[in-house]
């Protein structure tokens, strides 16, 4: 079996994509350390929550959209990191139910946070095909908002002088 290593990803024959598991830790240790001492300091649950989608997750899930969904391993790797942070924040005991932390968070799961990523990537690449697509037939086809502002009349009071 011959790895390619790159930036310690490996990719093999075997499978799509694989993260060494101490790298995540090691890059998210600091920003867990920091939720869960913003957590004791009796900081308000909704800047704990901003802290953890603004800062944390962006970390955690930095290319979830590349290893696809398929990967179980991903979500083993990376969910024991986000129901510790889900669980400072929500002041839970270690030993409480992760989906009890979760619900008292009001945050989804990380499967389902993942899923969420590649839905809004899977968007993104088909917006960018219709606007390519747009581009090239652009004096054949119009817009829906083209066709909008050229059958709406022009308002005399907001045209430029």
């Amino acid at each position: 079996m011959v790895h390619q290593w790159t930036n310690s990803i490996a990719a093999s024959k075997g499978k799509i994509l694989h993260i060494p598991s101490g790298v995540t830790q090691a890059r998210c240790r600091p920003r867990l350390n920091i939720i869960r001492t913003l957590a004791q300091n009796n900081t308000p649950r909704p800047a704990l929550l901003a802290v953890l989608k603004g800062w944390f997750l962006p970390r955690l899930l930095y290319g979830a959209e590349i290893s696809s969904l398929g990967s179980t391993d991903l979500i083993q790797q990376f969910a024991p990191l986000y129901h510790r942070a889900v669980k400072y924040i929500s002041g839970c005991f270690r030993t409480s139910p992760t989906d009890a932390a979760l619900v008292e968070c009001g945050v989804l799961p990380l499967k389902y946070l993942i899923m969420q990523k590649i839905s809004n990537m899977a968007g993104r690449i088909i917006e960018a095909r219709i606007t390519i697509g747009l581009d090239i037939n652009k004096n054949k086809q119009k817009t829906v908002v083209q066709s909008h502002h050229q059958d709406r009349p022009v308002d005399p009071a907001h045209q430029q002088a």
